[in-house]
């Protein structure tokens, strides 16, 4: 089956109604994750698969769901909350087989605690998905592999200047 491409750019407005039910999905996942990234990681096969794999900016290897937000946290713990500037977005759907693969060109912008200001990290993630495993979660889809392309330096400066 050939692939399809939906491609958006900025500027992306992320609260508005959607009908493509992959990127839908997405959207939900990225307000659900800036929200509360610590209540999520307490449910990490919601949204990731328990043998998902994510290839952090630092080359690192993570496997797992758990290990996937344990790394997040790791990363983005620190700040009292993210929010995104959405650039762009390019979803590549396999209809058949119901597997999708985001692009996501954003600015992540790191919340210091006590609105001490905001880094603003250029940042780029890959993410396939496809149907999840109904005995993990009821989402639709989940995540199985995670690519994320960033400055680690900044998010470390970023996280300096949080304690």
């Amino acid at each position: 089956m050939p692939l399809t491409t939906l491609a958006l750019q900025a500027p992306i407005d992320v609260t508005a109604p959607v009908d493509y039910a992959p990127l839908k999905w997405y959207l939900h996942y990225a307000a659900t994750f800036d929200a509360d990234l610590q209540a999520l990681s307490k449910t990490p096969t919601r949204f990731y698969n328990s043998q998902a794999v994510n290839y952090g900016a630092n080359s690192e290897l993570v496997n797992g769901a758990k290990a996937v937000f344990d790394d997040y946290l790791y990363l983005w713990g620190d700040f009292d909350h993210l929010t995104r500037e959405v650039r762009s977005i390019t979803v590549v759907s396999d209809e058949a087989s119901d597997v999708h693969v985001f692009h996501m060109e954003v600015v992540t912008n790191c919340h210091l605690p006590n609105g001490k200001g905001v880094i603003g990290v250029p940042t780029y993630f890959v993410y396939t998905a496809k149907k999840a495993d109904a005995a993990e979660t009821d989402e639709k889809y989940q995540f199985y592999e995670i690519r994320s392309y960033f400055d680690c330096t900044l998010v470390e400066k970023g996280k300096s200047m949080c304690r």
